[in-house]
This record gives C-alpha cells, structure tokens and sequence, in this order.
C-alpha cells in the first residue's frame, strides 16, 4: 500500500519536473529569438525605423500620397439620385443625360452605380463606405440651365480613403466636364460639394491607415520572420542545448511576438501621438494592429520552414506579399479577399476604427478578426508540420 502511495507520489514529481523542464526550455528558446532578433540591426531596422520613418513622411507631406496612376486602379462607387421634374431645354431631359455619361462610365469600367435609392439610404450607403460618393440631381436642374442660370448638384464625398478619393474627384470632375461639352454648357454647373469623414488634424494619415499599417506591419514582421528558421543554420544561431523541434518554434513565435508587440505599440502611439482621430476605441485599435501582426510573423515562419536557402524564403516572402497587393487592387470578389491579411486589416480599419462599428461586426461570413487569428493558428501548425520533417539541427 505505501509503495504505491509512494510510487504515484514519484510519478507526479517526475510529471510535474517536466512539465517545469517543458516552461524552462521554450522560455530559454524565447529568450534566445529575443537576444537574436534584438540584437539583428538589419530587423530591427525593418520593424522600427522604418515604419516610423514611413509614418512622419506621410504625416509631415505636402503632396499627395499616391500617383495618378495608382488611383486609377481604385473603381469609386457611386451613388445617384434624380429628383430634378423641370423641364426647357429644347428635346433632352438634361438630368436623364447626365444620368446617360454616368452609366456610360460605369459600362467602360470606370465607376458602380448604385441607383434607385433614397437620399437616406444614400446616407447609410456613404457612412457604411459602401459607396464613396453620391450626387443628387436637385428639382430645377433643367430648368436653370435652359434660361442660362447655373445647374446645381448636390454632392458628398468620403474622403477617407486617399486612393479612392482621387479616384472619385477624377470622375466627377470628366463626367461633369463631359456633359457641359455635349450640350455647350462650360461652367454652367455647380457643384456644392461636401466632405464627410475628414479629420482636422493628421489628415493624411487617416485617410491612408487603413492601406499603410496593415501593408507595413504584415510586411515587416512576414519578411524578418522568413529567415527565422533557414537562419538558424549559421553557427551563432544554431540550438545547442537539447530541445525539441516544437520548442524551438514555439520559442521563435514567442520571441517574434514580443519583439512585434513593441513595433506595433511604437506605430500604434506614434499615430495617436501625431493627432489620428478614431471613432473606434483605442485598445481595439492596438489589438487590431497586434493581430496583423501575429498573421505575418506565422506566414514569415511557414515561408521560412519551406525554404532550402535565405534567398528561396526572401523570394517566396515577395511572392505572397506582391501577390496580395495586386489582387487587391484588381478583384472585387469579398469571398476571396477575405482571406488576405491585408485585406482583412484593411476592412477592420475602416470599419471598426474610423467608422465605429463593433469589432465582431465587421466581416464577411464570420468575422474578420476571426479568420486573423485562425490564419494564425493554422500557418504556425504548417509550419511546424514542415519543420518537423527537416533533418535536426541539433
């Protein structure tokens, strides 16, 4: 009787020494990625000075954030609403013909119409950035013109999107010129424009925050993470002390955490710090950022796990991350952006932290923050999947 009370006493000893043993190695493996990383220039050049350098650029310019070139890529949604009943000039219904250029744009491609809906609704459409502009053709329009006074449209704009914003301003201003140069009528519109969603301070940082952190911090912490594993074939990066493959991984994930956390606090305060305003709360904001970057840190060690050289992980991390940039400029298609990092951190910026809404309702099919962190989970089981099949290192 006592040898077996004696016996079960040892056994949970023994258990309870490993699973100590277990905290001491992945804590020292831990420390270690931390040590390695801190101590990597390079890195920490990448995921400190220049994001930060990024950021007071953006903050502190002049011009304008993007190319024309770029804007162009960015297809405005647009929102119309005919209520002018006058009538005068000659046989055209002059607001059905300004209709007619509208839907010609859309028909090239250059503009979604959104028709058929009440002003209220075209409020809710605009504040839910569903679309990015409406106009409002007022009673009179034809009228006024065809007795030579000024045609007047009611416009709003949101302007939080920088790209979009061009993109928007464009249209409106060739589909505007368009029609006065069909029916002769230079300068004959007014256009009483309104911006909604325009931050009196750090303006262009607001308007490009919901592109620039997302790219940024899934960038940087994809493209140090890539060479985290293939890097630990030098010497000073070998593991020398007994451990297991699990271990060492979940000791370069904690590591890159830590190390993350600090780059995303230094962004996150930096932009609060210049005057960003939020409508969502600001600990969410944090945890929105922080979670973009747990995302790149499991692809950087999934890329780093499949990869025979430094060069075949730097050449798959521009792969995935060019891959996304473009795809996101050129589909439309929310079941598949859904699935892109970026894409997912974009909507959430705009949704839940300069528009307000509730960080579980912004999503598609399930919520945008889920599927970061099941992208998370799932990237850092492959990689260690792929990584317990490479000959040992220790």
């Amino acid at each position: 009787m006592n040898n077996t009370k004696d016996g079960n006493e040892e056994k949970e000893e023994l258990e309870s020494k490993s699973f100590k043993a277990l905290i001491h190695r992945i804590w020292a493996n831990t420390k270690k990625e931390v040590k390695v990383l801190w101590n990597d220039r390079f890195a920490m050049i990448l995921l400190f000075l220049l994001p930060i350098t990024l950021v007071f650029t953006i903050n502190f310019s002049t011009s304008g954030i993007m190319g024309d070139g770029s804007s162009n890529l960015q297809v405005p949604a647009v929102g119309v609403l005919d209520l002018d009943e006058s009538k005068g000039y000659n046989d055209h219904d002059l607001s059905k013909e300004l209709i007619k250029i509208y839907e010609d744009y859309e028909a090239q491609g250059k503009c979604i119409l959104y028709k058929d809906y009440s002003k209220s609704e075209l409020d809710e459409l605009l504040g839910k950035g569903e679309i990015d502009i409406y106009i409002i053709i007022n009673d009179g329009f034809e009228f006024n013109l065809s007795i030579h006074f000024v045609g007047f449209l009611e416009v709003k704009i949101d302007s939080y999107n920088q790209l979009k914003l061009q993109s928007v301003e464009s249209f409106l201003d060739e589909s505007t010129t368009k029609f006065e140069d069909t029916f002769n009528l230079q300068g004959a519109i007014d256009q009483n424009i309104t911006y909604v969603n325009v931050p009196e301070r750090a303006t262009k940082l607001f308007q490009v925050s919901p592109l620039f952190f997302p790219i940024v911090i899934f960038s940087m912490c994809c493209l140090v993470n890539s060479q985290s594993i293939i890097g630990d074939i030098p010497k000073d990066r070998m593991v020398l002390t007994p451990t297991s493959k699990k271990e060492i991984l979940l000791g370069k994930i904690l590591g890159s955490v830590i190390i993350n956390s600090f780059m995303v606090a230094a962004l996150w305060g930096l932009s609060l710090g210049l005057g960003m305003e939020t409508r969502g709360d600001i600990s969410t904001y944090f945890f929105i950022l922080w979670t973009c970057s747990l995302a790149g840190t499991s692809i950087g060690l999934l890329i780093s796990a499949a990869s025979k050289t430094s060069l075949a992980a730097f050449q798959l991390f521009i792969l995935s991350f060019i891959s996304q940039v473009i795809l996101l400029l050129f589909i439309e298609e929310k079941y598949i952006l859904m699935f892109f990092p970026i894409w997912s951190t974009m909507r959430l910026m705009t949704e839940v932290i300069l528009q307000g809404a509730p960080l579980l309702s912004s999503g598609f099919i399930i919520p945008y923050i889920f599927l970061l962190w099941g992208e998370f989970l799932i990237f850092s089981l492959l990689a260690y999947l792929i990584y317990k099949t490479k000959r040992s290192l220790i």
